[in-house]
């Protein structure tokens, strides 16, 4: 047996396989034969390489020669946290390189209260994920992630992956799974079962020039560490994500908050109702009754403006024979909007081509598709019946300035304050394999790069004042968006997704790892909900830091006098947020508070079954902005309640928002 020691963990090896990971003389359980290379879709374990392992200091060398290859790891400890990187090089081509790899993970899974950390939009704790997740029997949406319901589930980063780390834990600990990318690299994050009780975890690497390259070398080390709960994990992660590419400009404080969205008190969204976009007359009448009745400066999210349906004749999104005609109609509807304050923020997307409906052979579209390793373009099935789908590459100069173009065109054309660009923070970086566009084939940072230049243009084009917004909230794209939409309470009742609703909750990653240099909104809650689903979710994504966001109900739901109960929530959440913005806008989630307090049951529906989801009746997180903390947080019962937070005692009105400085 090799052991080897860096700084608080002991490494010991047999046959050149990890057989245990000691933190401070204690065992982990973790193991596993750390690596695996693909080469031309053949899979080359760590099976039968002369293995070696060499200390030299506080740092650690293995070595591994193969027949036609040999692969290289160093280790070492800093500030508590294990450091691992490796690189392959030899006479095979080199599709991936999985480092690390761990094997049979399965000491959580005894426990019923076992999670996993999924950083996919902002965040799920996904519950007892072994059997929910990767042993799901339902195969997971195409746009969450890959799994077929056979025991494996696999994820993107960047986007849909939003950050580059995991937890996976229960009640009393947590392994601590992280990339310290500062570039946003290629990678997939994959967790493979054979059973119901252990699973494997794999970190795939991509080179640049996949399958043809025979050397590679990871451009950032692998971070491990056992630790104690999910806020000292999210606490880990926000010490690295300080040093991120995204964050050079600074925190908002530095770099400055868009002088418009410094005004918005309040978005709306029309997403789940389409068609009410293209109705100006009863569109116009719901935003004018939702402004009135927040009292608050009002966001439009509008979809419907291109007087069609949604999802088609990408990318102008706007059918060319009737855009001459409905252009100074739109333009008059847009100055009506600003005439009465309200910010009007187009729907556009800068992923997709509609090959059944805009010119695509006219733009020899081919030539800048991405394609994968076989050649092929990759059909997307968003809207089959209508369009055709297909992603285009943002590293080439004709996709970056074809936004550029229609951005700049709607902005300044229709009077708009902004614009809503798709899926550029939502959908996962795609491998490349066409050789004609100028970027590595396969892995690198050129994804990211490219919708940076993309982003850019348009904002030099659109001007600072402009605001630009993108779905999702992955962090490799907070210097370029203004703000950025999360959806997590949207898919409470959307089945086959992750782990199924019933068996997650969201968390305000963003707000705990990026609330200084970064602005979030959504989700869009309506006035046809149950009034005790909305109160939780309004009331929860304003503690959250998450701007107010609704749907943008018809005129006939807004003017229910039965819905006065949702008119108050409203607008308690629109004065929270009003009263506290600078903290919002500028300030981060420390930790989520857990207040003694009696439960507080909602029930929603998925599947046709309802399910129950159970929080403290005093819901509260706390807030650091400018050296002071704040619990900022809603009392869902409605009975008067007595708190005490960190020795500060304060009395919560029944159904209201309670703020404490701590």
């Amino acid at each position: 047996m090799d052991s080897i020691k860096v700084g608080i963990y002991t490494l010991n090896f047999e046959n050149g396989k990890l057989i245990e990971l000691y933190q401070n003389g204690v065992k982990t359980g973790l193991c596993g034969s750390l690596w695996e290379i693909s080469s031309h879709n053949v899979l080359i374990k760590n099976n039968t390489c002369d293995f070696s392992a060499k200390q030299d200091g506080d740092r650690a060398y293995l070595t591994w020669l193969c027949t036609d290859f040999s692969v290289k790891a160093s280790a070492y400890c800093e500030n508590g946290l294990l450091y691992l990187s490796a690189d392959v090089s030899g006479d095979i081509p080199i599709d991936s390189f999985t480092f690390p790899l761990f094997e049979g993970i399965s000491d959580f899974s005894k426990s019923e209260d076992s999670y996993l950390l999924v950083p996919y939009q902002n965040g799920f704790l996904v519950k007892d994920p072994i059997k929910s997740l990767i042993n799901t029997p339902n195969p997971q949406t195409f746009w969450a992630g890959r799994g077929d319901g056979t025991g494996w589930y696999e994820n993107d980063y960047p986007a849909s992956l939003n950050f580059q780390f995991c937890l996976f834990g229960n009640n009393e600990r947590a392994f601590y799974f992280a990339q310290y990318d500062t570039q946003s690299y290629f990678k997939t994050i994959g967790l493979y079962s054979y059973g119901k009780s252990a699973f494997d975890y794999k970190l795939i690497n991509y080179p640049e020039n996949a399958g043809a390259t025979h050397s590679y070398a990871m451009p950032y080390p692998f971070v491990f560490t056992q630790t104690h709960n999910i806020t000292s994990g999210i606490v880990l992660y926000r010490a690295f994500a300080k040093t991120m590419k995204s964050c050079e400009k600074g925190t908002l404080r530095k770099r400055g908050v868009n002088e418009r969205l410094k005004e918005i008190d309040i978005v709306a969204i029309n997403h789940s109702d389409l068609e009410f976009g293209q109705n100006f007359s009863a569109f116009e009448e719901s935003a004018l009754l939702l402004r009135d009745m927040a009292e608050g400066k009002l966001m439009l999210h509008w979809y419907g403006w291109n007087k069609q349906r949604h999802d088609v004749n990408y990318p102008e999104y706007i059918d060319r024979t009737i855009f001459e005609s409905h252009s100074p109609v739109l333009f008059e509807q847009s100055k009506r909007f600003s005439d009465e304050g309200i910010l009007k923020i187009p729907y556009v997307n800068a992923r997709l081509w509609d090959k059944r409906g805009v010119h695509w052979d006219e733009n020899n579209v081919d030539a800048y598709a991405i394609r994968d390793k076989n050649g092929n373009l990759l059909d997307e099935p968003w809207n089959v019946q209508y369009a055709d789908l297909y992603p285009i590459c943002p590293c080439t100069k004709f996709w970056q300035s074809k936004v550029a173009d229609f951005c700049e065109l709607y902005y300044r054309k229709f009077s708009f304050d902004g614009l809503y660009i798709d899926q550029v923070g939502s959908f996962n970086a795609t491998l490349c394999f066409n050789k004609s566009h100028g970027h590595p084939i396969g892995g690198g940072k050129w994804w990211c790069e490219g919708y940076h230049k993309m982003i850019n243009d348009v904002r030099e084009r659109v001007g600072k004042d402009a605001v630009l917004t993108t779905e999702s909230c992955c962090e490799a794209y907070i210097d370029v968006f203004d703000m950025m939409l999360t959806l997590d309470f949207n898919f409470q009742e959307l089945c086959k997704f992750l782990g199924s609703p019933e068996n997650q909750n969201s968390i305000p990653l963003f707000k705990m790892i990026y609330g200084e240099y970064g602005v979030t909104y959504g989700s869009h809650l309506s006035f046809n909900m149950p009034i005790e689903k909305y109160r939780f979710n309004m009331a929860r994504n304003v503690i959250w830091g998450i701007l107010p966001t609704v749907a943008l109900d018809r005129p006939d739901v807004l003017r229910d006098s039965s819905k006065a109960e949702h008119v108050k929530v409203l607008r308690q959440c629109v004065d929270f947020y009003k009263a506290h913005r600078d903290i919002f806008l500028y300030g981060y989630i420390d930790e989520l508070l857990s207040i003694e307090s009696p439960p507080h049951l909602v029930t929603f529906t998925c599947c046709g079954k309802d399910y129950d989801v159970t929080a403290p009746s005093l819901f509260a997180a706390a807030w650091s902005f400018e050296g002071k903390r704040y619990a900022f947080g809603y009392n869902f019962a409605d009975f008067v309640q007595e708190a005490t937070v960190f020795g500060k005692s304060f009395t919560a009105d029944a159904h209201a928002f309670f703020c404490a400085e701590l």
